[in-house]
């Protein structure tokens, strides 16, 4: 564990990583985040937020600047997991992202066809404005 942490409460930590995670993520998100929307294991690395409902437009915005076809118009995630292992053993992983639950709604930029699908299988994607 960090040696930052190994006195703090468990509910000073968490409140701690929600004030981050809302920082960073708060354009993204359409509510605020709570505290009982986060699962944290700071010995085991881990950290997990659920049920969080994307902001479109302001996601969208990243999208366009990165020159996606896709337009989305609405979108959320079940959960996104993070791992990070401080020390691993030689050949493995350092760290880690899963999320599972994640849907959305979209559709091409005007004047774009639709790419052929490439979202994972775990991804749950409307198609509500006529691509095949």
């Amino acid at each position: 564990m960090a040696g930052w942490a190994r006195g703090w409460p468990e509910a000073l930590k968490a409140r701690a990583a929600r004030y981050a995670l809302q920082r960073w993520l708060g354009p993204f998100l359409e509510e605020p985040l709570r505290l009982e929307q986060l699962g944290l294991d700071l010995r085991g690395g881990t950290g997990t937020v659920r049920d969080l409902r994307l902001r479109a437009p302001a996601l969208d915005e990243l999208l366009a600047g990165a020159g996606a076809p896709l337009e989305l118009l609405e979108g959320g995630l079940g959960a996104v997991t993070v791992s990070v292992t401080p020390r691993p053993p030689c050949c493995s992983r350092l760290c880690g992202c899963a999320t599972p639950g994640c849907c959305g709604r979209s559709c091409p930029r005007p004047g774009r066809r639709c790419p052929p699908p490439c979202w994972p299988p775990s991804c749950r994607v409307s198609r509500s404005c006529g691509c095949a």
